[in-house]
């Protein structure tokens, strides 16, 4: 998967992908969002939907892990944990990189106006089938209108959906 999206989403095209579980999806889309994303700008630069708190945690521990000497920061933010919490770890180590559940980065963004995403040059929607079979595509929507990301042409994105299901609809698909 990885031979065949990076070059695609490294040329700027939006991509949608489809692969089974473990084979490699994850660094398929994070390592072409690197090249998004400046270190030295404080500021959320790329998104990363995931259909549960627990894809979220595990796509921000690869991230982190990959990209930890390069002075990139990613940050997760997900429904049940603190909001207060959240909120200033994400003010704290100010994030190129935010993986999140639609639902709550929504509501920071949309309904508390907690998150600026003014920045944001790049996405992903991971499992986008999921979303939209789970009822979360208007909050996918909802945080994803306050990007300029979206209302630009040549943005960079990936959808893919989950093992053995439908790939995904998406934006400028």
């Amino acid at each position: 998967i990885q031979e065949a999206a990076i070059p695609l989403m490294m040329g700027g095209r939006d991509t949608l992908l489809q692969a089974q579980t473990g084979s490699g999806k994850t660094l398929a889309f994070l390592l072409p969002l690197l090249k998004t994303v400046s270190p030295e700008v404080g500021k959320v630069q790329a998104l990363n939907l995931e259909t549960s708190r627990e894809l979220v945690m595990q796509i921000t521990e690869v991230g982190r892990a990959r990209i930890k000497d390069a002075g990139y920061r990613v940050e997760a933010v997900i429904g049940g944990a603190n909001v207060k919490g959240q909120v200033q770890r994400l003010r704290d180590h100010r994030p190129q990189i935010i993986v999140a559940t639609p639902g709550r980065l929504a509501e920071r963004v949309v309904r508390l106006r907690k998150l600026r995403l003014g920045m944001v040059r790049a996405g992903v929607v991971d499992e986008a089938d999921n979303m939209r079979a789970d009822g979360e595509a208007g909050e996918v929507d909802a945080a994803l209108a306050s990007t300029p990301w979206v209302k630009r042409p040549g943005r960079r994105s990936t959808q893919g959906g989950a093992e053995g299901g439908e790939g995904g609809e998406g934006e400028g698909e």
